[in-house]
């Protein structure tokens, strides 16, 4: 039907072209393209470089802070009777005062986190090995669920790049190009390094700001003061879904390390002891991981039965309200974990 508004024959005028916006598209050339690349990498470099400040100032990446800690405490282990290594259960509870006050052996604490798995061990022991005068005693504590846990390649980032070119890639370092591409990223791009941190602080920055390591005593133990027996529970029920029922087994970087590490005591007239780190009472008497705590027990038994490297079967377990976690003691329960370790220890050294 034809629209009311316009009679029969009416013609409709054209809108002249003048009036219509005119566009006007400029052609890119490779200045222009390079300046805008040269800003954004600028952008970028000058952010991950105030990020890196920033976490200098404020450390919520906790386990990249750890590691950087312990191994800028290295040459000061030289001179130390017993050097203990390991995960963060040792980090934040053995106290290397209360065994030498205990047996007279004086140490420090090198202790990082579990993701590195057996390499910071190893490296750490053959770094302070290569040359004569170093210590001859070490202490390996690993929690009852690091053993079977892969080296993150990201964390080999955090280890000090001087070290690398004189270590053995059997000792659990990277084995794949990917590999070296993430541990590299973490070392030179801090976005890509605390990404997990800074999530993390963005949804719950309270938390993690009160869960932050504020103290590294002079002999290496990072001090945590505050009991967290809901995290105890939590980290129950994924042990249980990750353990239980499960073989006793390391995965190969660790079987890599346990080998080169080996070959370094052998060659090195070294003594290794590798004991447990602490558990809450919830966890140690878990019947569900009780299984698996006995194949681990048995699995060191039968491999270190004798000679240089030695298996303290012997497990510190603790009350839920000395803990912040299944394996991380508070207040005063390290100084007892401790002690006791250190009479463990005297009875295995008298042999």
């Amino acid at each position: 039907m034809p629209d009311p508004s316009f009679p029969h024959g009416t013609l409709l005028s054209p809108i002249g072209t003048e009036a219509l916006p005119q566009e006007r598209v400029t052609v890119s050339d490779w200045r222009s393209v390079a300046r805008v690349v040269g800003l954004a990498a600028l952008f970028f470099a000058l952010a991950n470089i105030a990020l890196a400040f920033a976490h200098g100032l404020v450390p919520i990446n906790g386990g990249f802070w750890m590691s950087r800690a312990k191994w800028e405490l290295l040459d000061r282990a030289r001179g130390a009777d017993i050097v203990y290594v390991g995960d963060s259960s040792c980090a934040v509870g053995l106290d290397p005062g209360a065994i030498e006050q205990a047996i007279g052996l004086g140490g420090l604490n090198l202790c990082t986190v579990g993701n590195m798995g057996l390499l910071d061990d190893v490296l750490m022991i053959d770094a302070l090995t290569r040359e004569s005068g170093g210590p001859s005693l070490f202490v390996i504590v690993h929690s009852l669920d690091v053993w079977a846990r892969p080296v993150d390649d990201r964390a080999v980032g955090r280890l000090p790049w001087r070290i690398i070119p004189g270590t053995p890639r059997t000792a659990g370092l990277p084995q794949t190009v990917g590999g070296w591409g993430q541990a590299i990223l973490t070392r030179i791009v801090p976005f890509y390094t605390h990404r997990d941190a800074l999530r993390a602080f963005v949804r719950r920055p309270r938390q993690v700001l009160s869960g932050l390591p504020q103290i590294l005593t002079h002999d290496g133990r990072v001090v945590v003061t505050s009991a967290n027996p809901a995290a105890v529970t939590r980290d129950l029920e994924e042990w249980r879904g990750a353990l239980s029922g499960q073989p006793f087994a390391l995965p190969r970087a660790n079987r890599r390390a346990f080998s080169e590490l080996e070959r370094i005591v052998d060659e090195r007239n070294l003594r290794v002891v590798i004991a447990n780190g602490p558990l809450a009472e919830p966890v140690a008497s878990d019947p569900d991981l009780a299984a698996y705590r006995l194949a681990r027990d048995q699995w060191f038994r039968e491999r270190f039965e004798r000679g240089a490297i030695q298996y303290l079967g012997w497990q510190g377990v603790y009350d839920e309200g000395q803990m912040e976690s299944a394996d991380h003691l508070v207040a005063d329960a390290p100084q007892s974990y401790s002690r006791a370790l250190a009479a463990e220890l005297e009875r295995l050294l008298a042999r």
